[in-house]
């Protein structure tokens, strides 16, 4: 397609109306190309985000991620991106991504809109303007557009996946379970498309198709951008989540893949209504360890369900610490959720320690147990307490005053020195 004769691109990326008007916007020097493939792949290149310090190039490490999601897209994609459009098309399209990367929908519509009355057979900007509708509640324009997108790229999976999605949060399950079933068949590597389908499923109360989905979007979705974002967002200070916006944000809302922390919350909540707790407790714990958004809520409405941890079944051990010893600790936890046969070495010496042993403590709703130990002469007890982490690690401690008679004869009887702790979790065996 040969460039139009209204629009000019200058030497810094700016885009110039020479009937008058001018975009300067923040179009990134350099080159840029959008893919006409299902994935919705874009190779962008910018320079702003490199600083020099003492003739060394500096390269931030958000502009290195963002340039290892181009990979995984590319690689996703199946093959190169190729521009099928004029530098000016391509450049409206491009910066109405940046803008919907992030948040600012209504500058991304006006680039979309730019982008359409250049080329009217631009399939993929159809499909983007669709989505920042989507993002600002009108769905009626998002379900035009993602028509038109259907229309103009009638092989590419990525329009269906996303007019599924509008047509779940209406409600209409049947229209969307026939548009994620058809870009499932378009588009077999589309993750998101599994996602939306799981999430449809779920809402259908269809808990094993749900889950069977959920599993395919967890396969074909990278785990490590989303391991990245929690391990950066949790370095930052409170209140603020730099990676929430831009790269990682245009990986969670984007195309091809699942958004992981999400699918694992819903996958939880299918394992929730099948009644298998010890999964869902996983899948939630997973989910938060990937950064889920507490405010998330499902698109049929349903919250993120609080789930009864429920200590897994099986053989524990892990070690007790005191004044710079440790000590063994082990116990079985039975498919009662209770602790049986809890045993544990208060040390006091390298070979001297007071034996701390129970049959059966019962775990209280909260996951927390606390129990008693020896014979002491005070009326309070040697008090053991614990509490539950997650379903496969406990943590807990000691009062500060203990009595008790240890492995070498030696009555003990006054306070811990920096007091006492333990930990153990769940060995495979």
């Amino acid at each position: 397609m040969s460039n139009k004769p209204d629009f000019i691109v200058d030497p810094n990326g700016n885009v110039e109306d020479v009937r008058g008007s001018k975009n300067t916007s923040k179009t990134a020097s350099g080159s840029q190309s959008y893919s006409s493939q299902n994935s919705g792949t874009r190779v962008q290149s910018s320079s702003k985000n490199q600083s020099t310090s003492g003739g060394v190039t500096i390269i931030p490490i958000g502009l290195i991620l963002t340039l290892i999601l181009t990979v995984c897209r590319m690689l996703a994609a199946g093959t190169s991106a190729q521009n099928r459009y004029s530098e000016v098309e391509v450049n409206s399209l491009n910066l109405g991504l940046s803008y919907y990367d992030e948040g600012s929908y209504e500058e991304a519509i006006r680039e979309f809109n730019i982008a359409i009355a250049s080329a009217p057979d631009m399939g993929e900007a159809y499909n983007d303007r669709g989505l920042a509708y989507l993002a600002i509640g009108e769905n009626d324009k998002a379900l035009a557009d993602f028509d038109k997108a259907i229309e103009l790229i009638p092989g590419s999976g990525g329009p269906y996946s996303n007019r599924g999605a509008v047509y779940l949060s209406l409600g209409n399950y049947a229209q969307a379970v026939a548009d994620l079933d058809k870009a499932i068949e378009l588009s077999p590597n589309l993750a998101k498309a599994y996602h939306n389908r799981g999430l449809t499923y779920l809402g259908l109360g269809e808990a094993d198709k749900a889950i069977l989905d959920f599993d395919k979007a967890i396969e074909l979705t990278p785990e490590m951008m989303f391991t990245a974002r929690a391990t950066m967002e949790s370095k930052l200070p409170a209140g603020e989540g730099h990676f929430g916006t831009g790269a990682f944000n245009d990986l969670t809302d984007e195309q091809t893949y699942a958004n992981l922390p999400k699918t694992y919350a819903g996958r939880a909540m299918a394992y929730l209504q099948k009644g298998d707790y010890e999964r869902a407790n996983a899948d939630m714990e997973k989910a938060t360890a990937l950064g889920l958004d507490v405010s998330f809520t499902f698109p049929f409405g349903a919250q993120i369900p609080i789930i009864p941890l429920i200590p897994q079944p099986g053989h524990w051990e892990g070690i007790s610490y005191h004044a710079g010893y440790q000590g063994r600790v082990s116990f079985e936890v039975g498919a009662d959720g209770q602790i049986h046969d809890f045993r544990l070495d208060l040390m006091f010496g390298p070979d001297n320690s007071c034996q701390v042993i129970s049959d059966d403590i019962f775990v209280q709703p909260d996951d927390t147990f606390s129990f008693t130990f020896g014979a002491p002469s005070s009326n309070t007890g040697n008090v053991v307490q614990g509490q539950f982490e997650t379903s496969t690690t406990v943590t807990g401690e000691f009062s500060r005053h203990v009595e008790c008679l240890s492995t070498s004869g030696e009555y003990i009887d006054g306070e811990l020195s920096n007091g006492a702790s333990w930990r153990a979790e769940r060995i495979n065996i």
